[in-house]
């Protein structure tokens, strides 16, 4: 009798084991699963004990309990001083460069300025309500109660910031929203068990600022476990004043966003009472699964993009982008739609005066669900060292925000709040968008696969890469007429993004190539040092380059041939301190040079004061951080010599220029 053999996988099993491989093989679908993993049983809990609170202290002790707290994470704002997030991409940079020293001290400089910081806001913000709120005395003394927290909120997510940059995602956020809410889950049900008369709005604030505390204390010594074991043997390296500096724009941003998150709740509260904004905070806890996919998503990618981008392994971020905006909107897209399908039971459940927020939860999950791939690029932005622009995005959409819920929520209450903060987030992720889009070359889309199964870019995508900077940038045009017209024996791809001040910082020598997509700047950054841009002839540029000069210059010799993705970023700013002994021919005041037939493999970085003497070669996706002589081979991250040119084949340096 004849068998067949029959799969036993169905389609189901055949999706859910493709996701299985994919989150097996990706680290940032990894984390962020787990990530959202913990933040999704947190909401859980977090959902059971907010419709305990609900329907035992009613609309109004509810909406004074939340107005309270809302108004203290607020106020963290200004005493975190924007070091929480500053913290993600300093760290994860000292991190990777071992640099245990300085990560010792900005620990613990940050952590000094915090305390002060929180401990000054809270006594102001205790005199101000005593003033202002005394005729509601009930909510004046929940306020004040809820200030004891502030201190141990604010260090609680100095910690985070710094776990998220060791990499650490999932236990950043344990102690906060696993051991907090199921403490306090916990200490509501013993006191409605053994003493339901002490169930106020009194008490159940006492208990939150109780497991704030424990939360902070429990995650001080997790802290402690997931440094390095190198930082806890040096002495603390302090540069207060550049990390102050460098934590302004987090702080604009961070309020900007802060103003975003939650003038909403806060301007319902002034104008409709705090019961309109405890039913507005409940709507907005349907709509925090969906910002969970975000932080989740962001807590995975951000300490990743700022590693690549320090190396300028610029690839690496575009390809880190698309795969985790795909992740993001998809997770967003089915969050917001069963919401929407079930948001008038959801209401109901904490009770009937919460229904009349469904109008408002739909809105909400909408904005949310549009903006999802938009959100990714201000991550871009922040973990690239583009500060002032996130900044710039986020203080003008909460401008728009402010305006538009004092201008809808007198008229329309919880839905014009609600019309208000999805039309804001949705214009922050455009701005963001453009942002990265003109200074990065990258949109985080959710659609898009950087390459296709050969390696070799799609020529759907390449196509719609001349059809946007040509669109997007009508100048572009009208410099690459200029660039032909000066240097006629030039190739240049019309996809080429061009910015430059004056064309006469430009020479180019004879039969020069330059492939499609790559990007040149050539800026005069401080009014004072002008960048400088050299390519001599029969130079060849493959796609996807970025030459960068800076206020520097960018030197390259004849006959070189540059493989695609390479970065070549001549800054001021990047420059060594002390100065290096030169290959020959090299001049000191040039940012980067490349000597004749300089051959460099794909998705080189060379940093700035780097000098490769010629006939010298630099294998793929090799990091230059210091000078080549002549003839030498050189391969790494850092770089380090491998060989001489005279004692390869061709086909050796074929090799080495495409390594994958």
């Amino acid at each position: 009798m004849e068998t067949h053999r029959v799969s036993t996988k169905n389609p189901l099993m055949k999706v859910l084991s493709k996701i299985k491989t994919i989150a097996v093989q990706n680290p940032v679908v990894r984390k962020a699963a787990g990530s959202f993993a913990v933040k999704v049983f947190s909401l859980g809990i977090a959902f059971i004990t907010n419709i305990c609170l609900a329907r035992t202290l009613g609309a109004s002790g509810y909406g004074d309990y939340i107005y309270a707290i809302t108004w203290v994470g607020f106020l963290g704002v200004p005493a975190c001083l924007g070091l929480p997030e500053y913290l993600v991409r300093e760290v994860a940079i000292y991190n990777a460069k071992a640099e245990w020293g300085l990560l010792k001290g900005l620990l613990r400089r940050s952590n000094e300025i915090t305390l002060i910081l929180s401990v000054v806001v809270g006594a102001i913000a205790a005199i101000t309500a005593a003033w202002v709120a005394h005729a509601n005395f009930q909510l004046l003394v929940v306020f004040w109660i809820s200030l004891l927290s502030l201190p141990f909120a604010t260090l609680t997510s100095l910690r985070q910031g710094s776990m998220r940059g060791l990499n650490q995602v999932v236990k950043s956020d344990f102690p906060e929203l696993l051991i907090k809410p199921l403490l306090f889950l916990a200490l509501l049900g013993m006191i409605v068990v053994f003493q339901p008369s002490y169930l106020t709005v009194y008490s159940m604030m006492g208990v939150y600022v109780l497991t704030v505390g424990v939360a902070f204390w429990v995650g001080v010594r997790q802290l402690r476990t997931a440094l390095p074991t190198p930082i806890k043997e040096v002495s603390s390296i302090y540069r207060t004043q550049h990390w102050f500096r460098g934590s302004l724009p987090f702080l604009m941003i961070v309020a900007m966003f802060a103003i975003n998150q939650q003038i909403d709740v806060l301007m319902l509260g002034a104008i409709k009472g705090t019961s309109a904004a405890g039913i507005y905070t409940v709507v907005g806890r349907g709509a925090q699964l969906i910002q969970f996919s975000l932080t989740a998503v962001s807590a995975a990618t951000g300490p990743t993009i700022a590693q690549l981008y320090a190396t300028r392994n610029l690839a690496q971020v575009e390809q880190v982008a698309h795969s985790s905006a795909r992740l993001l909107w998809f997770s967003c897209a089915a969050i917001s739609t069963s919401l929407i399908a079930v948001g008038y039971w959801f209401l109901l459940i904490f009770g009937a005066a919460f229904v009349q927020g469904q109008t408002a939860l739909t809105i909400l999950c909408l904005g949310y669900m549009i903006s999802a791939p938009f959100e990714l690029s201000g991550l871009l932005l922040l973990m690239t060292g583009r500060e002032r622009d996130t900044a710039i995005g986020t203080g003008i959409t909460a401008v728009l925000n402010v305006f538009l819920n004092a201008l809808l929520i007198p008229k329309f209450g919880l839905e014009g709040a609600s019309i208000a903060t999805a039309t804001s987030i949705i214009m922050r992720g455009l701005f963001f968008s453009l942002r990265t889009y003109q200074t990065l070359g990258i949109v985080p889309n959710p659609l898009k696969f950087s390459q296709s199964a050969n390696g070799e870019p799609e020529a759907t995508n390449r196509i719609a890469t001349v059809s946007r900077s040509l669109s997007r940038f009508p100048s572009q045009l009208k410099r690459h007429r200029q660039l032909k017209r000066r240097y006629q024996s030039l190739t240049i791809d019309a996809s080429t993004l061009l910015n430059y001040d004056d064309i006469q910082a430009i020479r180019i020598g004879a039969k020069v190539k330059i492939g499609g997509s790559s990007e040149i700047t050539v800026t005069n950054v401080d009014g004072v040092h002008q960048g400088r841009l050299t390519i001599a002839g029969g130079t060849t540029i493959a796609p996807h380059a970025k030459l960068f000069a800076l206020g520097e210059k960018i030197f390259i010799g004849q006959n070189c041939q540059i493989a695609e993705r390479v970065s070549l970023i001549a800054s001021s700013s990047d420059l060594p301190e002390e100065p290096r002994s030169q290959p020959t021919g090299f001049n000191p005041g040039l940012g980067i040079y490349l000597g004749d037939q300089v051959w460099l493999g794909a998705r080189v970085a060379v940093r700035s004061g780097c000098a490769i003497g010629k006939y010298s070669i630099v294998a793929a996706d090799s990091v230059i951080t210091e000078n080549i002589p002549e003839n030498e081979v050189w391969a790494g991250n850092p770089a380090k010599k491998i060989g001489d040119r005279s004692a390869l084949s061709a086909e050796e340096i074929a090799a080495l220029m495409e390594v994958a």
